[in-house]
């Protein structure tokens, strides 16, 4: 637990009663975060733990907790993890942490893999959903790619990704999406942290780009456009659609069915 990062379970309860009062369904989505980052390169996907039991122990105690709490407050999804590129082949090491989570929460399970690393997961058959950071790059250049180049990027991952969900029988959920409003965003949007120009057009086509290939598809159980937080604004460069154009896209599409 982390004093600032670890939400005590009445900060969790709050925003899962408040999306339920107006008939939403919430999925709780914990993420294991590193305390400290000597290089680019270390993150949650990397980790390379001393004592693999301890760490399990740890882990299983935490998720079990969250389950407890998902089960009290009716949360239809739980992620039992995101990204955990280095541990997530080992599927004897998840049997015991799902297992347990099983015992004391009836909802549906979820694993969230990465976008570069999900057909190396080998823990599927143990959740209900495909989970998936969807960070794709779906444009080859770098400068304000045309609408047509981000769409076709994105079509020929629906085929590749719906036919994935075919072989595991299991709906797919995006459990992130996002492109930050900078120029080169559609080429890496897995780089965080990214310094180019501000440009809020090549956000908004990556998302319509995103709505256009993926609206009415069988095999889409959901999506979660990364992120909302933060002001957004105008002048803004981070991954937020908040108050840009993008947001735009993502009311058009939720107030649908559209063709």
């Amino acid at each position: 637990m982390h004093p600032r990062y670890s939400a005590p379970d009445s900060v969790i309860e709050h925003p899962i009663l408040q999306a339920h009062a107006i008939g939403l369904q919430v999925m709780l989505f914990p993420i294991l975060r590193v305390h400290e980052k000597p290089t680019p390169d270390h993150w949650r996907g990397n980790l390379k733990p001393k004592d693999p039991q301890a760490l399990q122990a740890a882990y299983t105690q935490r998720l079990t907790h969250l389950a407890r709490l998902a089960q009290k407050q009716k949360v239809a999804v739980l992620s039992v993890g995101s990204e955990l590129s280095s541990l997530d082949t080992n599927p004897a090491w998840w049997h015991p942490i799902i297992r347990g989570v099983r015992k004391v929460y009836t909802g549906k399970l979820l694993y969230s893999g990465n976008w570069d690393h999900f057909q190396k997961v080998r823990l599927w058959d143990q959740v209900d959903y495909l989970g998936l950071c969807g960070y794709f790059g779906i444009a080859a250049t770098k400068k304000l790619p045309p609408l047509y180049e981000m769409t076709a990027g994105w079509r020929d991952l629906r085929a590749a990704l719906e036919r994935w969900s075919r072989i595991n029988k299991k709906p797919l959920v995006f459990t992130e999406v996002g492109y930050q409003s900078q120029l080169g965003s559609a080429h890496a949007p897995w780089d965080e942290g990214a310094k180019k120009p501000l440009s809020l057009e090549e956000q908004r086509r990556a998302y319509e780009a995103f709505v256009r290939v993926w609206n009415g598809s069988p095999r889409l159980a959901g999506v979660y456009f990364w992120n909302w937080y933060g002001w957004g604004g105008p002048t803004d460069r981070s991954y937020t659609p908040r108050r840009k154009p993008a947001a735009d896209v993502v009311r058009w599409w939720y107030d649908g069915p559209h063709p």
